[in-house]
């Protein structure tokens, strides 16, 4: 059971007292049990919510009123809609349109279906050397040998990172988005942007064949991209680039190795795997999102006033009762490509084509080698909260046929 708000806080005159609740999505300790099943017990009691923490913020619980917000950048604006509120200018991700539409144009190349195609192979590569590391019948955290290394060497290689500093760099990325010291987060913020200028500097004087390279030879309305823009715009992909697959494979190998019928199906029938990533996505959809109003406005029914912040869960929408029938149980044979896992709107990841990919790439590369395979059962907190949700470990057990 949630409980109530009962600490004294300022609490905005037009808030329904009954919705007062406070809701920590870096630290509650519901999330660190149960980060996804955490919100279906949220969205059965509230649809829409006002959490008094990190200065006040609205949450939502509902497929529908999620969509809305996202799909209507000119009420609900990302600039500066951080939690807690905070300038942010990470390029394209902190700009509405049309000057975001500007941005968003540069590296929507790099990322459509065709482009990333020409990954497969090296992602292919990539994913059977780590699977070559892993031993039947010894127990293992998946996670960190699998789910973080994979698209961890994807990114080094888009970027011409060194792909042995991949430790450090997960490091700093889980650092900002799951933490809610903000002197901490300044500091992981800065050692990032330390490595990222002196790598801009370097594609500038020599450039190679990848994405910051790609990113400083791009120009907006006829202006190359200032010093700052190459910065923010690297920041945002470098955030972006190492979480949100690492994430999702641990949910994804998790609902697998404790469900062998799901399993069995995939060993089955190797052209069911889109669809099961895509079902998976749904059902364990994981990134927190927020916006910001840009006037008063009526949600869900209640008032919101401008300025005011909203936390959108998409964990909660993808298992919404009144969104999809049995929305908390896995089915393969559903059509789930309305999910918001990859968000809607001017805004929706640019990578989604990608993360698909090597996310249909690890499931059927992994069940051709290792078919049967169990979950162990956690002997204490599983996960975490944050901009995203996520598993801190899966501990496994390959099992010898």
């Amino acid at each position: 059971m949630i409980e109530a708000a009962t600490t004294d806080y300022d609490v905005p005159s037009h808030v329904p007292p009954s919705l007062v609740m406070e809701w920590n999505h870096y630290d509650d300790s519901s999330l660190r049990e149960d980060p996804i099943g955490c919100y279906d017990r949220l969205r059965s009691q509230h649809r829409i919510f006002y959490s008094p923490l990190f200065g006040g913020f609205w949450v939502l619980t509902h497929y529908d009123d999620v969509r809305t917000v996202l799909q209507d950048a000119e009420v609900w604006s990302n600039v500066n809609s951080s939690i807690p509120k905070r300038p942010n200018r990470l390029l394209p991700l902190h700009l509405d349109p049309p000057e975001h539409t500007k941005y968003r144009k540069i590296i929507n190349g790099p990322f459509t279906p065709a482009r990333v195609r020409t990954l497969e192979d090296g992602i292919r590569s990539v994913t059977r050397s780590l699977l070559d590391m892993i031993e039947p019948g010894v127990d293992f955290d998946f996670v960190d040998a699998f789910a973080k290394p994979l698209p961890s060497a994807v990114f080094c290689t888009l970027f011409g990172l060194p792909s042995d500093d991949w430790r450090r760099f997960i490091s700093w990325n889980e650092t900002i988005l799951h933490v809610s010291d903000m002197q901490v987060r300044e500091q992981a913020t800065q050692e990032i942007k330390a490595l990222l200028r002196e790598v801009i500097a370097e594609r500038l004087s020599e450039p190679r064949d990848d994405l910051i390279t790609e990113i400083t030879g791009a120009e907006v309305d006829g202006q190359s991209l200032s010093d700052e823009e190459l910065l923010d715009f690297s920041f945002q992909l470098f955030m972006a680039g190492l979480d949100t697959v690492a994430t999702a494979l641990g949910f994804t190998f998790s609902h697998l190795g404790e469900n062998k019928s799901d399993r069995d199906q995939i060993v089955a029938d190797n052209d069911l795997i889109p669809d099961v990533v895509e079902e998976l996505l749904r059902l364990y959809s994981f990134v927190h999102l927020t916006r910001t109003a840009t006037r008063d406005t009526t949600l869900a029914g209640v008032a919101i006033k401008k300025g005011e912040l909203l936390l959108l869960p998409l964990a909660s929408t993808g298992r919404d009762e009144e969104a999809y029938n049995r929305a908390t149980q896995a089915d393969f044979s559903r059509r789930a490509s309305r999910h918001l896992a990859f968000g809607a709107g001017p805004h929706r990841c640019v990578g989604s084509h990608l993360a698909r990919l090597e996310l249909q790439i690890a499931v059927e590369e992994w069940h051709a080698r290792f078919p049967e395979y169990t979950v162990l059962p956690p002997t204490g907190p599983v996960g975490h909260g944050g901009a995203t949700l996520g598993l801190d470990h899966v501990w496994m057990r390959i099992h010898e046929g």
